[in-house]
């Protein structure tokens, strides 16, 4: 599978969040991947990546089956009420 460098926790619906907005939450950014060297850190959430919108892990895990190491695409994310973009290459992934 194709890597991205981060550990990933799904935003439930019974974490009462006020405004039930989807996405991944990234729980951790594997030292040297290709999330932190877009610039992502752990807490982020990723809402969209390569044009197309991240409501949950079915669809991020979709998205990460298509791209092919070495490829590029746009990740966007939300930090401390900011959203941000980025720019970030896919590898292989370092665990099989």
């Amino acid at each position: 599978m194709r890597g991205y460098g981060a550990s990933l926790g799904s935003i439930p619906d019974y974490t009462g969040s006020p405004d039930n907005r989807p996405g991944m939450l990234l729980s951790g950014v594997r030292s040297g991947g290709p999330a932190e060297q877009a610039g992502l850190k752990r807490g982020d959430r990723i809402i969209e990546l390569v044009g197309r919108e991240v409501r949950d892990i079915y669809d991020l895990m979709y998205i990460l089956r298509e791209v092919r190491p070495g490829e590029q695409g746009n990740v966007v994310f939300e930090r401390d009420g900011d959203t941000i973009g980025r720019t970030v290459t896919f590898s292989e992934s370092a665990r099989r």
